[in-house]
């Protein structure tokens, strides 16, 4: 909010990303026509079928998945896909890794973060887990109030934001689950796992 007060286009980078090209991004990416994102994945998601996912189906899903937090994309979905149910919307949401936006200052006007309606959004998620929390295994319990990137998602939807998809090239993601599949190639090097290590060779 405050870099838009100041610039037209703003690329936004987590210390963990590691730039590894001379391209310009602002260039490729036409900020002026959607908000520059890439989609999460999870290896845990695609056990809940579409159409099928209920409280009960994400608990089912938590239990299978043994170090299963706040953080996981499984639980950022159930997060966003509970909190667009609220709203009658039952639309497929992808979870954004906020690691790298790009974000224009209209967007930035439009998407309106802290503004509007963000208590009522508070209130819902307080009241998510209030009604589910008889069950500790209920996936409720790792529904939070700072979990910026479940938000950033959920208010892309709900605020009708066109998103440009970055690609692996763009947004290489490289956790725990893919070591050893460093996309060396990728103009940008997300070390989710911080083995900043398995890319000198890079970079000397």
């Amino acid at each position: 909010d405050i870099l838009a007060n100041q610039y037209d286009e703003v690329f936004y980078f987590d210390l963990d990303v590691v730039p590894n090209t001379t391209e310009n991004i602002f260039e490729h990416f036409d900020l002026s026509t959607g908000i520059a994102l890439a989609p999460s994945y999870s290896p845990h998601r695609d056990y809940l079928p579409f159409g099928e996912r209920t409280f009960q189906t994400y608990v089912k899903a938590a239990n299978a998945v043994p170090d299963i937090d706040s953080r996981s994309v499984l639980v950022k979905y159930a997060f966003v896909r509970n909190l667009l149910m609220l709203d009658g919307i039952y639309d497929e949401p992808d979870i954004w890794n906020t690691g790298i936006i790009g974000i224009d200052c209209k967007s930035v006007q439009k998407l309106n973060y802290f503004g509007g309606d963000f208590k009522e959004i508070v209130a819902e998620i307080c009241g998510m887990r209030n009604e589910h929390t008889f069950f500790k295994t209920d996936i409720t319990q790792y529904f939070g109030l700072n979990d910026g990137e479940g938000l950033l998602s959920y208010l892309t939807i709900s605020r009708d934001l066109n998103v440009h998809k970055m690609d692996d090239m763009w947004h290489h993601m490289y956790k725990e689950w893919n070591v050893g599949q460093l996309n060396s190639e990728a103009h940008m090097i997300h070390f989710i796992n911080k083995r900043f290590e398995d890319a000198t060779n890079l970079f000397g």
